[in-house]
């Protein structure tokens, strides 16, 4: 019996998200969601982000995977042990930081070079 409780949670959790999407769809259709404050950005890269990352694809090939605007929280778990307020601190200090290239070998995914590029003000 026990061995059913599991996936039977999971297919009613898969169930509930699927409606609760339909809804909205059908929501946005007929026009009577919400407004939000956002708008989609026009690019994820900058003109020069995009140079170097064609730049960064030519020079590496496919021994390597690149992904773009990664947040350094993904990358960096908070050590065990904190008390909270120390924990919470060191999850705010990361909390809006990326960066802006992330090099992972093909295979694995395993994060061997993050780059953050600073351009000249001016």
């Amino acid at each position: 019996m026990e061995a059913l409780v599991k996936p039977l949670i999971a297919l009613v959790a898969v169930g509930a998200a699927v409606l609760a999407v339909l809804a909205l769809i059908a929501f946005a259709r007929r026009g009577r969601l919400p407004p939000v404050p956002y708008q989609r950005a026009k690019a994820l890269f900058s003109p020069a982000e995009l140079k170097f990352l064609a730049a960064l694809e030519v020079t590496l090939g496919f021994s390597y995977r690149i992904f773009g605007k990664v947040r350094v929280g993904d990358l960096a778990e908070v050590k065990p042990g904190l008390t909270p307020q120390a924990r919470q601190a060191a999850l705010n200090r990361v909390a809006y930081k990326h960066f802006d290239f992330l090099v992972c070998a093909a295979d694995s995914c395993e994060p061997l070079c993050a780059v953050e590029l600073n351009y000249p003000r001016g």
